[in-house]
């Protein structure tokens, strides 16, 4: 088959019969639908700079249109200006168009842009008006060599990726691509670089146009102009065009598509034998270039071109859904991918569920193999990618993923070896005891090589716990490094233990080794795993003495200010031996137990507790004398007000003794003596009275606060009690200043203005003989409360009067 010609311009003779324009001449048998479709795409019009060239270097200038439309049928046309017509008219151009069913036959697999610059072309008028059909259609000077060549060396090569996706979008919703380059030819080379680099299927489907003087109207694939052309594309238009501006360097805002990144990887001289491998493993005729990403990426992996996450996406994509592949296809297809690229884990997993579909067995085990020690690398390096361990079920997979774990546990260190063998645990890999005792050995030697200077275990307490309670014989060498460590540094075993997780080390593990068991009872004492005082029994027996130091307490206390708690202190020593000794400064810490202060009442009780043990042999005479003089006094102090029966006794109690600032008597006096009082009957008033002074302040104020209290519960349903009485009585005599007076005062006066008349009546006789004066007032109170109605008839039966003087209150309850 051959093509068919047309010529198409302004002339004399032509199938027309007049002048003008016209198709001048054509091949016999040309359809009237060809000829309307050339008319159609042919129309030219010169920038207008360029209108009235006339000579050969003029004309030259002006821009070439090879415009090539696919179909049946395929019209491709070269149109040059040609200056003016025989009328001498400006304007006139020369359209030669070349037609055929079949382009693909009968151009031998030409492409339309292979056609640029073809010797192929005429621009002269034909004396006939029937031309022969053309056969052997040569291509011009375009190569891919040649574009490759243009690429590299124009200074926005870099468009040819946004110029790729432009294309695939035109292709794929009937878009057109507006390309501005200085020249005609320039805009050949980019066409005929989208034809070398699209998929063939899609090359062949491209309509272009190298040059129209109003590219907006065209709606070819590709359309290309000069910048003397002015491009208006209004808003009707934003959607139907993509304007890549190659001579300034602007593109569209378009996505690129992963194809279109891969293509531009591709060596265009190469690019035919590219798609022919290519296109070995697709029927060839995918009308969406999309579908042929996973061949394409495939074939450039084959050739060593590095791809991306989508390309190989795209590959693993490609294979799953083509059910028909061979397997020695596929499995070129995989092995490729895995010898050229750089595979991800899930990359990897994904080829070995491709390579168990194909029935590559052999090829699969090897890809989990890979996938086994990429997962155990990042596991070891503590990779934030890391994933938990998977279990290993394949025995024979087992063996030889314990094999490649002890190649790098034999060599790893700290963290990276305690997560290896997490690793192994979750994997379910069970390596032999031996190389776990043995490298347990080396990476806690190593851990702790500085122990004493630094704490290497920090952040590896879990990890380091983990192994040693998974794996027995991990721990078994790690034991023996920590024993073997200390050998070397004597005395400093409890820092080696400070820096080892709590719990990694048992007592058990030190059976024999009583000089490392005390450290070791004392840094778990730090860590509130052991009670000190447990913990103190236990090294006393251990050490089979008889004597305990102030080192030792120290230790096991640290920062209690050499002291315990009275309730922890009775607590402990009644578990201690009874013939222990206080050496080395022990002794003091027992008295500055004892003598410290007593601040809330249930320590007051522990310390009263304390005293009683301390007050019997053999501990009294452990006691340094300040201690022992406080527990006597504390004793008397609780034996006396448990004992004593009257007020006045407990009074006499208080001597010179209480000033020698024992902080636990005075604790005791403050909270046990104002109740004890209270409680009990003063029998002497005017005796007790001035003794009450001796109290300290605080005890003072706390027996006038219990007096205030009882008094105010006085009330007709519950009288007052003579004890009560008494102490009220005993009050006004005391020589009291300041805020005390005014309490004496306070209570006194409640009762005055709110006893029952019966229970202040009492009052007033008790005090009459200890203060007349608050007698005289309680009188004057009771004088002026309306009479009762037995007051009443006992007056009136007896010619008794009214008092008619004033109530008052004493000024000084004292004068």
């Amino acid at each position: 088959m051959a093509f068919q010609q047309l010529y198409y311009t302004s002339c004399e003779h032509g199938l027309s019969g007049f002048s003008g324009y016209q198709f001048n001449a054509v091949s016999p048998d040309t359809p009237a639908e060809t000829r309307h479709l050339v008319e159609s795409l042919t129309a030219y019009e010169p920038p207008r700079p360029l209108l009235n060239s006339q000579t050969p270097q003029e004309l030259a200038r002006c821009p070439v249109n090879l415009v090539h439309v696919p179909g049946s049928p395929c019209v491709s046309a070269q149109v040059r200006y040609v200056g003016r017509d025989s009328a001498r008219r400006v304007g006139n151009y020369f359209a030669h168009a070349l037609s055929s069913p079949d382009f693909d036959r009968d151009g031998a697999g030409l492409l339309g842009i292979e056609l640029w610059d073809s010797e192929v072309w005429r621009s002269t008028p034909s004396p006939s008006t029937a031309l022969p059909e053309l056969t052997g259609v040569r291509p011009g000077p375009l190569s891919r060599a040649a574009v490759g060549r243009f690429l590299r060396e124009h200074p926005h090569r870099a468009l040819l990726a946004p110029l790729l996706a432009a294309t695939l979008d035109a292709l794929a919703h009937r878009r057109t691509v507006l390309l501005v380059e200085r020249d005609s030819a320039r805009v050949a080379h980019w066409i005929a670089a989208l034809c070398y680099l699209l998929p063939p299927p899609a090359a062949r489907r491209l309509s272009f146009a190298t040059y129209l003087h109003r590219p907006d109207r065209g709606r070819l694939h590709l359309v290309g102009t000069v910048p003397e052309i002015r491009i208006d594309l209004g808003p009707e238009h934003q959607d139907a065009f993509h304007l890549l501006d190659l001579v300034e360097g602007r593109a569209p805002e378009l996505a690129v598509p992963p194809l279109a990144r891969l293509l531009t990887r591709i060596d265009l001289s190469a690019s035919r034998v590219f798609w022919n491998r290519a296109a070995e493993h697709l029927p060839g005729d995918e009308p969406d270039p999309g579908a042929w990403h996973g061949p394409a990426a495939a074939t450039a992996a084959a050739a060593g071109t590095p791809l991306t996450e989508l390309d190989i996406a795209a590959v693993v994509s490609w294979l799953r859904r083509s059910d028909d592949l061979p397997a020695p296809v596929v499995g070129t297809v995989l092995h490729d991918l895995h010898r050229q690229q750089r595979l991800s884990r899930d990359r990897l997993t994904e080829l070995i569920r491709v390579s168990k579909a194909a029935g590559l067995p052999d090829f699969a085990q090897q890809l989990t193999g890979e996938v086994v020690e990429q997962d155990l690398l990042l596991f070891r390096d503590g990779s934030a990618q890391a994933l938990e361990p998977v279990l290993i079920d394949d025995p024979e997979q087992r063996l030889r993923s314990t094999e490649l774990w002890l190649t790098h546990f034999r060599e790893a260190h700290g963290a990276a070896a305690l997560r290896l063998l997490a690793w192994a645990d979750g994997a379910g890999l069970e390596p032999p005891a031996h190389e776990l005792a043995r490298h347990g050995d080396r990476i806690t030697e190593r851990l702790l090589g500085t122990a004493v200077t630094a704490t290497p275990s920090i952040g590896l307490e879990r990890l380091l716990t983990d192994s040693a309670r998974r794996w027995p014989a991990f721990r078994q060498g790690l034991v023996t490094a920590v024993l073997r460590l200390e050998r070397g540094r004597p005395g400093q075993f409890r820092e080696v233990l400070r820096t080892l997780p709590p719990g990694l080390l048992t007592e058990g593990d030190l059976i024999g080794r009583p000089d490392l068991r005390e450290d070791f009872l004392v840094v778990e004492v730090e860590r509130r795993r052991v009670r000190a005082g447990t913990a103190l029994v236990d090294i006393l027996a251990v050490r089979g003495g008889d004597e305990i130091d102030l080192a030792l307490l120290q230790s096991l206390w640290p920062g209690s200010g050499n002291r315990w708690s009275h309730t922890e202190a009775d607590t402990l020593l009644r578990k201690l031996p009874s013939g222990l000794r206080w050496t080395g400064g022990a002794e003091r810490w027992l008295a500055a137990t004892v003598l410290q202060d007593v601040p809330k009442a249930l320590e007051l009780a522990g310390f009263l507790k304390l005293a009683e043990l301390l007050g019997r042999p053999p501990w009294t005479d452990r006691l340094p004398a300040d201690a022992r003089a406080c527990v006597a006094y504390a004793l008397e102090i609780e034996s006396a007000i448990r004992q004593v029966r009257s007020a006045d006794q407990l009074i006499a109690l208080l001597d010179d003794r209480t000033a020698a600032g024992w902080l636990p008597v005075k604790a005791l006096l403050l909270r046990r003596l104002p109740p004890a009082l209270t409680d009990r009957m003063v029998h002497e008033p005017t005796v007790t009275g001035p003794l009450l002074d001796r109290l300290d302040e605080p005890t003072a104020a706390r027996y006038l606060a219990r007096l205030d209290e009882r008094t105010r519960q006085v009330n007709r349903a519950a009288p007052a009690d003579e004890p009560l009485i008494s102490h009220l009585a005993t009050i006004t005599r005391a020589e009291l200043t300041g805020d005390l007076r005014a309490r004496v005062v306070e209570v006194l006066a409640h009762a005055r203005d709110r006893w029952p008349t019966a229970d202040l009546t009492r009052l007033a006789e008790a005090v009459r003989p200890v203060h007349p004066d608050w007698a005289d007032a309680f009188d004057c109170a009771l004088a002026k409360r309306p009479p009762t109605l037995g007051r009443r008839l006992t007056r009136l039966f007896s010619g008794g009067r009214s008092r008619t003087d004033g109530s008052h209150t004493p000024s000084n309850p004292q004068e």
